[in-house]
């Protein structure tokens, strides 16, 4: 609150709650923002991660977890692409971020010849593409757009070759 002659000001807390000062200290996520949209994104989560494993990373907060469709995510699935953390604090969302888990382009929260597939149409132009979370999660080296080699990591990682997360 603000005094100013004779009346009150109250200031509302724009700071959002979810930055990279609220991850465990030895965390391995990332906390930034999806190319190309102010979109928050939470990166970093290996595939099979749940709720639990979030849950350690943000110790401080009180979050929940919810699916693409914005259903509260079952605490035996496995968080994926495109799922949102929420913070909450008196009740109400105050902040969000996507889930972005490299490699897991169809938001299963697994890597596996289903997500390889959808990499593979996203270049050959076939569907929609790939957007957003999905984009994100598609780029494993270090090109700005999703290509082959993208493709191979993902094969890779399937075969036991090469671990993407």
């Amino acid at each position: 609150m603000y005094f100013a002659n004779n009346t009150t000001y109250r200031f509302k807390d724009i700071s959002k709650a979810l930055n990279d000062s609220e991850l465990k200290e030895d965390s391995t996520i990332k906390i930034g923002t999806i190319k190309g949209t102010e979109e928050k994104a939470f990166s970093g989560l290996k595939e099979n991660s749940t709720i639990e494993d979030i849950r350690k990373e943000l110790p401080k907060l009180n979050i929940t977890v919810v699916d693409s469709e914005g259903n509260e995510l079952a605490a035996s699935k496995p968080v994926g692409t495109g799922c949102k953390i929420q913070v909450i604090k008196d009740g109400k969302v105050v902040d969000t971020a996507t889930v972005v888990v490299k490699g897991d382009t169809d938001g299963s929260g697994t890597i596996d010849v289903l997500d390889m597939e959808a990499v593979q149409k996203s270049i050959l132009g076939i569907g929609e593409g790939l957007a957003g979370a999905y984009n994100e999660a598609a780029k494993l080296t270090e090109n700005d757009t999703v290509s082959v080699l993208d493709m191979e990591a993902i094969q890779k990682n399937i075969l036991g070759l090469e671990k993407i997360n």
